[in-house]
Parts: structure tokens; sequence; C-alpha cells
């Protein structure tokens, strides 16, 4: 159940009814989702937490979850429910402040960047645990939800970090924004504890063939500038640019796609 102290504008509509939280609920079901795949994957887990709300005819979670979920749909990632937002016990309080702690920490190291599936099923099992911690009476659902999170977070905390570490570019654009420079810089920390990058240069099919070549160069050289002024040696960087010749993601000819406008950075021992 929602505590008073959460968004004040969503306690507000869950105030009009049940068919404004269905309204809700059923714009994040139809959302498409866009953005890295840390947003599609989190977009999925929280609709998975909003869809078991709904079945239970929980509204005010079912509309909670699915507004959070509707903002990674957006690549807006929304930010973890601090413990103090419900009305834990003090027993699990005690559990949920650290995991709060410790997820954060991940993510701010580049959890998401390096491991996007088992950042967002982090994050869901939190938030889902959270959840059923303060109505506090489905231990299953708790023991259940507090598993994924561990599971998750096992995953994130032992995964050699050997990418792949993405930056995503604007149509045209070679220019690195605040999300790609955390990209670089998780790769950086990587290759700093050992092992050499691969850098690769993509396109879309906006453009002629010969100018997205150029285009995917000019991406990777932007990405091996960066690596370099955070210590990565040249020497320890194979670059390379397909253009459009290799798309990540399969499209016409004449088809913007973020996933393909992408520069994409490997870890190789």
């Amino acid at each position: 159940m929602l505590n008073t102290v959460k968004n004040a504008a969503l306690v507000a509509v869950v105030g009009l009814g049940l068919s404004a939280c269905a309204n809700i609920y059923q714009d994040a079901k139809n959302a498409s989702p866009k953005g890295d795949a840390y947003s599609k994957a989190l977009y999925t887990e929280l609709m998975a937490i909003a869809d078991f709300e709904r079945h239970e005819e929980d509204w005010a979670d079912a509309n909670y979850h699915g507004s959070r979920a509707l903002m990674a749909a957006n690549a807006n990632i929304p930010m973890l429910t601090p413990p103090g937002n419900r009305s834990l016990a003090p027993k699990f309080a005690s559990q949920l402040t650290p995991a709060y702690d410790a997820l954060n920490g991940v993510l701010e190291a580049g959890g998401s960047v390096r491991n996007p599936a088992a950042a967002a099923k982090a994050f869901a099992g939190y938030e889902c645990w959270l959840e059923q911690a303060e109505e506090g009476h489905q231990a299953d659902d708790i023991a259940a939800c507090k598993k994924q999170y561990d599971d998750a977070m096992a995953m994130l905390m032992v995964m050699p970090p050997s990418g792949p570490w993405v930056v995503y570019f604007p149509t045209d654009g070679s220019a690195i924004d605040f999300d790609g420079q955390k990209a670089v810089s998780a790769a950086a920390e990587a290759a700093a504890a050992g092992g050499n990058l691969v850098v690769q240069g993509h396109a879309d099919t906006v453009g002629s063939d010969e100018y997205n070549l150029g285009l995917s160069k000019r991406r990777a050289q932007s990405v091996v500038e960066v690596l370099n002024l955070l210590g990565i040696s040249t020497d320890k960087l194979t670059v390379g640019a397909v253009g459009e010749s290799q798309p990540r993601v399969a499209t016409a000819d004449g088809v913007p796609e973020q996933e393909n406008r992408a520069v994409v950075m490997r870890l190789v021992k």
C-alpha cells in the first residue's frame, strides 16, 4: 500500500477513482520503451510488479509502479524509493536500508552499464521487497522479492566487467553526453584493472554508406579521446568503425535507430 509521504500528485490521482488509476497503469502498459538496454530492462521489470499489483487489485501500487515503468520507458530512469518513504517495521528497515545503500552504490559505479539486465532485476527486486515488507503479512512474497534482489546483486558484484559498454549518439552527432561519459568511465575502469579494449563505431542507415562510415569513425575517435584522458593509452585500444554495414539492430535504409548510432566497447584479456 502507498505511504502518505509518497508522491502527492500520484495520491491525488488515486483519489479520483479506479478509472483514473487504470488509465495511468494502462498508459504504462501500452508504452513502447526506448533508450538504452537498462531503460528497457527496467521498464519490463517494473511493469511486472505493476501487473502483479493490478492482479491483486491494489490499484495504488499498480499505479505507482506503472508510473515509474513509464518513466523508464521514456528513458527517464526513476530513483530508488528510499526506505523512509514506506512505513516499515524495524526488522525490515534494518534489512532494507543497507540494501538501498548497496544497490545505489553499485548503480553509481556503473552496474547498469556493465549488466543492464541484472541491474534492472536488482532495482525491481528491491522495490518489490520494500512494498511487500511494508504490507508485512505475506512472508512468501517478501522472501521472493528479497531473493530476486539478492540474486541480481550477486550477479552485479561477481560479474567480470568485460562489457559491452555502449555510448549512444544523436542523429549525425559524435559528441558524448553524460550517460555516454559514464559508459566510457566504466570501460576505462575495467581496462585499468587489466586487459585491452575493443572500440567499434556504428551508424544508422540515415545518409550514404560513405558518410556513415566517416561518422562512425568520428564517434569512435570521440570515445578514444575520452579514454585517453582517463588514462587508457592508445596501445591498449583496438579501434574500428563499420558505419552502417554491421547494424546492431536491422532496419531498412534511411531509418533512424538509436541502437545503431553507437560506439561499443568490450574488454579482452
